[in-house]
């Protein structure tokens, strides 16, 4: 049910009313309907969240490093998106981020 309501959310956001955490993006404006959202390396909307600033309930915060981002939850890998693994609960990229070419 929860993957249902997940897709059902992203046919939404594709007709530009919103974005969620997780929506694929090539640009920063792709998830303006995200409040403070924006394209992350890994081309998918996400924002920074703390304790007092927590993500949306299809969401959870994880922390990489010194930043603490928005990702989509999950049970397993079919409620993530192409090139993403459910890993501790949460949607992440399977592969590591190769670096830009420049």
């Amino acid at each position: 049910m929860r993957a249902l309501t997940l897709w059902a959310l992203l046919g939404l956001a594709g007709c530009g009313a919103f974005a969620i955490p997780g929506r694929a993006c090539q640009k920063h404006e792709d998830c303006a309907g995200l409040p403070r959202g924006y394209c992350s390396k890994a081309e998918i909307c996400t924002r920074e969240c703390s304790e007092t600033d927590p993500c949306t309930e299809i969401a959870a915060c994880r922390t990489f490093g010194a930043r603490s981002v928005c990702l989509p939850t999950c049970e397993d890998d079919t409620g993530c998106f192409k090139g993403f693994s459910c890993l501790e609960g949460v949607c992440q990229v399977k592969a590591p981020l190769e670096p830009p070419v420049n």
